[in-house]
């Protein structure tokens, strides 16, 4: 699975980018087209880590964000909604 990184006031480990990584290859099945998922980890006020995913380009470009403590959790909740909208999505044009 190809992905994008980019961080803003994170810094991570080696374990942390293998968890990433495995993390967004699940997701991998859900994919129809080999684009790279983009993964932007900001730290925001409060301890807060603001998780962005995004898949697509030009006129279907779906994104997820999600806010949370622990970064786990915050990728995890993301990549989640970002698979709900993917499943949403090819429902739709289905129909």
């Amino acid at each position: 699975m190809r992905y994008t990184l980019s961080t803003h006031g994170v810094v991570l480990s080696a374990f942390n980018r293998r968890q990433i990584e495995e993390k967004a290859a699940r997701l991998s099945k859900y994919l129809q087209h080999p684009l790279p998922i983009e993964i932007t980890l900001r730290r925001e006020g409060k301890g807060l880590i603001t998780c962005g995913v995004t898949y697509g380009e030009g006129k279907r470009v779906l994104h997820a964000e999600r806010s949370h403590q622990s970064l786990e959790a915050g990728l995890d909740e993301a990549l989640e909604a970002l698979k709900k909208e993917i499943i949403r999505t090819r429902e739709r044009s289905r129909a």
